[in-house]
């Protein structure tokens, strides 16, 4: 007869959702639960739903790094050459959200004169 397996709940699944790390200050609990934030990015018709998410310790530093990452996009995409773009960003704690921050990139490139062409050269 084979030994009998008990189910038990993983408990990395339990908790996925609640980070713990050390409280810092005094009076506080032996662990303080860490809000866990996630980027959700849509590129027009394109959206980038973020499963992992990033620990960050409040909703002010979730902005700020919201901001730097529509920068880096910024920078990025431009190079690429497409001229015109439109991203936001909308970032989530779990399922409250907490922010969303658009950015529209235009570059409207100026027709230019037609160049002079080379004078010709006389042989010898």
């Amino acid at each position: 007869m084979k030994p009998r397996l008990e189910a038990r709940p993983r408990l990395d699944l339990l908790f996925n959702c609640v980070r713990f790390r050390p409280a810092t200050g005094r009076g506080e609990r032996a662990f303080a639960a860490v809000p866990w934030y996630h980027f959700d990015i849509a590129d027009g018709d394109r959206t980038t739903v973020d499963d992992d998410g990033t620990e960050l310790d409040d909703d002010d530093d979730a902005r700020e790094e919201c901001l730097e990452t529509l920068g880096q996009i910024a920078k990025d995409k431009l190079l690429d050459g497409d001229d015109r773009r439109d991203f936001v960003i909308t970032v989530r704690e779990g399922e409250r959200k907490v922010l969303t921050a658009s950015l529209s990139l235009r570059v409207d490139r100026e027709a230019l004169p037609p160049r002079p062409s080379a004078p010709k050269l006389l042989p010898y």
